[in-house]
């Protein structure tokens, strides 16, 4: 009787660990994916570069839409955020994400179109990103970052 106790008690703990190991990386996708919200609202909110570059680790990486060399510095990442934040009405709308997670972190990869206005017009950029972001204890930092346009269909 003591056997099967013990059996029992041990298949609970694997069980509920099992339940418990799966719980962090569920969690961690709404994480990335609020990670890439607050992305998008600090670039469409007029507040220029500084609530931008604050979302990028310091040794992060950004291969950006608009820049033709890879952005390396904190100065760097927040110098291409003070000239795309020049045209008025930036914003950016995802229209796909597809999240993976992994031990300390995550991807967000899919589709966004950059809009603002340029002589009284909207201009629009359909562009295709991959952010990977790294759950730090003072939240989740973007360590990488590529972004390109959209090439035009065969």
């Amino acid at each position: 009787m003591r056997i099967k106790s013990f059996i029992a008690a041990v298949s609970l703990i694997i069980g509920l660990t099992g339940v418990a190991a799966q719980t962090p990386a569920l969690g961690a996708e709404a994480d990335v994916h609020a990670a890439l919200q607050r992305w998008v609202e600090a670039l469409g909110s007029g507040k220029g570069e500084a609530p931008i570059a604050a979302l990028y680790a310091p040794d992060a990486i950004l291969l950006s839409t608009f820049d033709p060399k890879p952005l390396v510095t904190p100065a760097e990442i927040a110098a291409y955020f003070h000239k795309l934040t020049q045209n008025p009405n930036l914003k950016a709308t995802v229209q796909t994400e597809t999240i993976h997670t992994f031990a300390e972190g995550g991807a967000d990869s899919g589709l966004y179109t950059f809009s603002y206005t340029k002589d009284g017009k909207e201009v629009r950029v359909p562009a295709r990103f991959t952010f990977v972001f790294n759950r730090t204890p003072s939240g989740w930092l973007i360590v990488s970052h590529h972004s390109s346009v959209v090439p035009p269909a065969p």
